[in-house]
């Protein structure tokens, strides 16, 4: 007969219960669990190389990236500088051609459910190959010493089976998740779930930052989790790599005819160029506090992979109204906050230019020298919408082009493939080559 433990998800009102005696009776696995990760590189003596790998679970603001520096200065304390190579990124592939000859490896995925979503397993066949490979790869360049991954993502589900499956799991709040608070309660018992719980509420209905330095780890073999704590630590010697910049020239014109309803006339899209740009979402993303206050924090929760549903449970709010209330921000103060981020990187390439925008009547962009107007647009869609997209071109920018012998530009920036795509514009008489 099979027995099913049923366990109750609706999370009744938490009891008396003193937090602080029941964290003192947890045992520290501090040293264990930083021997673990970082051995002595005697045992690497004879060219041997010693993988570990270390995944980090918790919501927005519990302290996951702090975990991570905490983790890259502990490695330097044991190795030294000198011998420590710290790389960090949102996708494991950008970080592989960042190993050198140092004997310590510690490569950081902060965020990364965006490279490595286990709903995309499609994005990450070449990163999960290189996953397996990665002792081959490094002994390939002729290295031996200790290679240390550790993966920060703010679900487990979330984040791609393979990444998951670590010999240290760091648990630093519970889920919004029935699924994710079964693993979690699989992991660390109920006893450890339930001071999770109270840690998760401390951080985010009290506001209490301390609590931040507390997690809950499970070691793949212990049959017993125990309690980690973390040092705040503002910098550590950790490179970021900025995602590569991926630029692709269509191999044959594709053009598309259009008719924006605000103009009545219809305009022929020519794609000329298509740019993958992941920074290009932060830069949105740290605009958007301008346009929607605290609430920018739920809109960049659900890029990073977070259903609204499980938002709206974080915060005490009805599911149906985050969902609309996400998108209104997206047909609305992303679209703004997408014009600023863009008006940044005009400025970082040194270009002289006219801003406009903001749904006022003039052109979006104006570069004078360039002698090019620019109808920019962020859209959300995984399909890339076009004809609703570009509807939305506007008359004036049609007219400025026209008037001055301008090029006229549509750029199209979709933050859900951090992708561009850059079209030229031309009513149907015009020639279709872009200038």
């Amino acid at each position: 007969m099979i027995v099913l433990t049923v366990i109750d998800f609706t999370l009744p009102e938490l009891s008396p219960f003193n937090l602080e005696a029941k964290i003192s009776k947890i045992p520290v696995v501090n040293h264990k669990v930083l021997s673990i990760m970082y051995p002595g590189l005697e045992v690497i003596e004879g060219g041997y190389i010693r993988f570990r790998h270390v995944a980090i679970f918790g919501g927005p603001e519990s302290g996951k990236s702090n975990a991570l520096r905490y983790l890259a200065k502990k490695a330097v304390e044991k190795y030294g500088a000198d011998k420590v190579n710290a790389v960090s990124s949102y996708k494991f592939g950008y970080l592989l051609d960042k190993l050198d000859e140092k004997p310590v490896q510690l490569i950081l995925v902060d965020d990364a459910v965006r490279g490595h979503h286990s709903r995309r397993g499609f994005e990450s066949t070449q990163d999960i190959e290189d996953f397996y490979e990665l002792r081959h790869i490094f002994e390939k360049k002729g290295k031996q010493g200790v290679l240390i991954t550790v993966f920060a993502s703010q679900r487990y589900k979330s984040l791609d089976i393979i990444f998951r499956g670590a010999q240290v799991k760091i648990y630093k709040t519970i889920s919004g998740s029935k699924v994710d608070n079964e693993q979690i309660i699989d992991d660390v018992g109920v006893k450890g779930f339930e001071v999770l719980r109270r840690i998760t509420r401390e951080i985010y209905e009290k506001c209490n930052d301390k609590y931040k330095s507390l997690s809950i780890a499970k070691i793949k073999w212990e049959d017993h989790c125990g309690l980690f704590k973390t040092r705040l630590v503002v910098e550590a010697p950790i490179r970021f790599i900025k995602p590569p910049v991926e630029v692709r020239t269509p191999r044959t014109n594709r053009t598309v005819e259009i008719t924006p309803k605000r103009l009545g006339k219809q305009l022929k899209l020519t794609l000329i160029e298509e740019i993958k740009d992941e920074a290009f979402l932060d830069l949105i993303l740290e605009k958007l506090p301008k346009y929607c206050g605290e609430k920018a924090k739920w809109l960049k929760e659900w890029f990073m992979g977070e259903p609204g549903y499980m938002i709206a449970q974080r915060i005490g709010m009805d599911a149906s109204d985050m969902n609309k209330e996400l998108k209104r921000l997206r047909e609305s103060a992303l679209g703004y906050a997408a014009e600023d981020a863009y008006e940044e990187y005009l400025k970082a390439k040194g270009e002289k230019y006219i801003r406009g925008g903001l749904n006022k009547p003039e052109s979006d962009f104006i570069l004078p020298e360039k002698k090019e107007v620019i109808s920019f647009k962020c859209y959300v869609n995984r399909y890339w919408n076009l004809k609703e997209a570009a509807g939305k071109i506007g008359e004036n920018e049609v007219a400025y082009a026209a008037k001055h012998n301008y090029t006229l530009k549509f750029i199209l920036y979709n933050p859900l493939r951090r992708k561009f795509r850059i079209y030229h514009v031309a009513p149907p008489s015009s020639p279709q080559q872009p200038a």
